[in-house]
């Protein structure tokens, strides 16, 4: 019998998490989602609200109820899906941070309503990767994917799980992308 599967799916707000969680579950039968910003409303583990409208999370609490759901699914693949998960250290934990082109991020965090100053926040993230690079210093397993197309990133998660090497997708400059953007009107409109 192997042995159960911790993922970690992380990644700016906007990048596909929780599809991709979504859809993975359905692939990994008995396996189990837990949602990070579910998890934190639901258990009141913030202590407000910053000045975007982000909740301030409180981070121990925070890590001692994602270890209690994997104390309840100690016998099951458990899927962790949030941007947050990247500031944690999760023991055995599998990461797969979602990277996508700002562009597309900057639409979607618009259909959602996002206010100017958390979206800018969050397109800037993106562009230096800060999701990335602090799975790298957390964690020792960590795969970065640009989504596109999302039954392609499943496909890949699929196959880096069952071990398969990959081909690896040709780096992104995203700060020229971030620089393009800058000078868009839709930058600076409300």
């Amino acid at each position: 019998m192997r042995q159960r599967r911790i993922i970690v799916i992380t990644g700016t707000p906007g990048t596909g998490k929780t599809t991709l969680a979504d859809k993975l579950s359905k692939k990994l039968k008995g396996s189990v989602v837990v949602n990070v910003n579910e998890l934190v409303s639901r258990k009141r583990l913030f202590t407000g609200y910053a000045e975007d409208d982000a909740m301030i999370v409180k981070m121990h609490a925070l890590s001692k109820a994602i270890s209690a759901e994997l104390k309840k699914n100690a016998k099951k693949d458990v899927i962790l899906e949030g941007h947050l998960l990247c500031d944690m250290k999760i023991k055995g934990a599998v990461v797969f941070v979602l990277r996508e082109h700002l562009h597309v991020l900057m639409k979607r965090l618009r259909r959602r309503g996002y206010p100017l100053r958390k979206l800018k926040d969050d397109i800037v993230s993106e562009a230096t990767d800060y999701c990335g690079i602090k799975a790298m210093e957390n964690y020792s397993t960590v795969f970065e994917f640009m989504c596109g197309k999302g039954s392609e990133t499943l496909k890949r998660v699929i196959g880096t799980l069952e071990g398969k090497k990959l081909r690896k997708f040709k780096s992104i400059d995203m700060l020229s992308e971030l620089e393009v953007l800058m000078g868009k009107p839709e930058w600076r409109a409300p």
